[in-house]
């Protein structure tokens, strides 16, 4: 009889693979902490945390006793994990006394980068494949997108105040903050596998998923950041009597689709209305009723001060401070959030040296995409290059790269992108633990 044991049951399992993954990615994609299921986070992160650490501790003693040489994207995030949270640590600590170990901690964001070398060593070894992965993804689009659909036409905002996926101001009125980064990648995905197919059944979930992040969930930098990246892949890939067919086409559909909506909550509409109106109010020097949009010129000043008491911090960054640290300055001068300025709340953190190292991680990345020859084939390949590019834009007027859960969402797709480089230059060289 066949001896059955946990590592057994995992490689001949593929739905257990599947599940496995799929919890992994919602914690590195910070997907919990905006749902209904955010009170699990407690559980999830810490489990995520031991599982990625300790089995990056195996790596790595397998590879030093091995003698193996470390390639260039093990490199990267051994270089990304440690130094970042450690930079932002010792800066705080030398300009204002936080002491190191709440430093780090306020850092964890980073620690997700030990995703890197779990999903590398599952590819390389064979134990799932890339389209496995991909179908991962998707299928959580899926299973997101009715559930926050009832949700949104259902229940009442107001009585989730107290969470971290609702909201309420005076111009957008009362919504959702759910993650919606797996949708985003699914709406590349879909809309590049139609245009290359030309098939209509991929482009009713383009449509679905599309209307939804326009005219439901309502972010204006995501928003932009999505139909910006769209039209680089249709400068890039589609003839220009293409364009103007597809453009006529999703302007005709997205209008119907929008009256629909109209239809049955028209409310949408006005909040959409206002959200955009407001934009225009702070360009034009005038003070919004938008309190997203009034708050970051109060951050703005919040930087000014910080910056005139230690003056170099504008080239080293300020570091992070901890809630918890009774000698925050945030107990002097206020509450302060540095995502809400974005790129440059990111560099108020770490400064030109913080700034460097995860641009460098993007150019890395397109490097090893120059040199990736099936790239022109693959849809999934395609998908993960503009969604990682979407990613990109979305992190100047959000900061996405350096923020919960930015780390994590850039290393997984990283990864990916990686391990169709590593595949068409190290086929041979699979190897397991041990």
């Amino acid at each position: 009889m066949e001896n059955i044991t946990p590592i057994t049951k995992w490689k001949k399992n593929k739905s257990l693979k599947k599940i496995l993954i799929g919890l992994l990615f919602i914690g590195a994609f910070g997907t919990l902490a905006r749902s209904p299921l955010f009170f699990l986070i407690k559980f999830t992160d810490p489990t995520i945390y031991l599982i990625t650490f300790s089995f990056m501790g195996f790596y790595f003693l397998d590879k030093i006793i091995k003698r193996k040489k470390w390639n260039g994207f093990e490199r990267l995030y051994i270089f990304i994990l440690i130094a970042m949270p450690l930079y932002s640590a010792i800066v705080a600590n030398i300009f204002w006394n936080q002491p190191l170990f709440y430093g780090i901690i306020t850092q964890q964001l980073w620690f997700y980068s030990t995703v890197a070398f779990l999903i590398f060593y599952l590819l390389k070894t064979e134990q799932i494949t890339l389209y496995q992965l991909r179908d991962i993804m998707l299928s959580i689009s899926w299973i997101q997108l009715p559930i926050y659909i009832i949700m949104g036409f259902f229940l009442d905002p107001n009585h989730f105040l107290d969470t971290s996926f609702a909201y309420c101001s005076p111009v957008k009125g009362c919504g959702w903050m759910f993650d919606i980064m797996f949708m985003s990648f699914s709406y590349f995905y879909y809309l590049i596998v139609f245009i290359k197919t030309n098939k209509w059944k991929y482009l009713i979930p383009v449509l679905i998923f599309l209307a939804y992040i326009i005219f439901e969930y309502q972010k204006r930098a995501l928003t932009a950041s999505l139909i910006g990246t769209t039209a680089v892949y249709f400068y890039f890939h589609v003839s220009l009597k293409k364009k103007l067919y597809y453009l006529s086409l999703f302007a005709i559909l997205i209008m119907f689709i929008g009256i629909i909506i109209y239809v049955i909550k028209p409310e949408i509409f006005t909040r959409f209305a206002d959200m955009y109106s407001s934009i225009l109010e702070v360009f034009q020097g005038e003070e919004s009723t938008d309190q997203s949009a009034n708050s970051r010129i109060t951050q703005l000043i919040y930087v000014g001060l910080y910056y005139a008491k230690h003056p170099s911090t504008f080239f080293f960054g300020n570091g992070k401070w901890n809630d918890n640290w009774e000698g925050s300055p945030l107990n002097m001068y206020g509450r302060f959030y540095p995502s809400d300025l974005g790129i440059i709340g990111a560099y108020f953190i770490y400064g030109i040296f913080g700034i460097l190292v995860v641009q460098f991680e993007y150019l890395q990345t397109i490097l090893w995409m120059r040199k990736i020859k099936e790239k022109s084939n693959d849809s999934f390949f395609i998908a993960l290059k503009y969604y990682l590019l979407f990613f990109y834009i979305r992190s100047i007027p959000t900061g996405g790269s350096y923020f919960y859960p930015g780390a994590g969402v850039t290393t997984v797709i990283v990864t990916l992108i990686y391990f169709y480089y590593y595949r068409e230059n190290k086929t041979n060289k699979y190897y397991s633990l041990g």
